[in-house]
């Protein structure tokens, strides 16, 4: 449900929420492009990344997305909010944030 376009935004974050995260790889792919369209909710947006967490190392776009919107003070509060989660989750379970490190550190100081 959280993936249909037909339902309202609402009713799709509802959907999303009895679920941690997203294991099925065509329905990452398919929550990547709503994380990713800025035409999307913000709402939207923002719950579809807490889904795919663990993408945004292996996804260079997805991450580089990701630092922008923890600096970027335009960024919608919901979706910003879950960026910044999303850095902190990751910080502590991914060995891949390692060679980033330096552009998480400047995220950081940017907020």
């Amino acid at each position: 449900m959280f993936l249909n376009p037909l339902l309202s935004v609402d009713a799709r974050v509802k959907a999303a929420g009895l679920y941690p995260y997203i294991y099925d790889e065509g329905q990452i792919d398919k929550a990547k492009k709503i994380v990713l369209n800025e035409l999307e909710s913000p709402a939207l947006r923002s719950v579809a990344l807490s889904k795919i967490v663990a993408q945004v190392t292996d996804d260079e776009i997805l991450a580089s997305k990701v630092f922008k919107w923890v600096q970027d003070q335009k960024t919608p509060k919901v979706l910003r909010t879950e960026a910044l989660n999303a850095l902190k989750e990751l910080s502590f379970s991914k060995f891949a944030m390692f060679t980033r490190r330096q552009e998480f550190i400047e995220a950081l100081r940017g907020i």
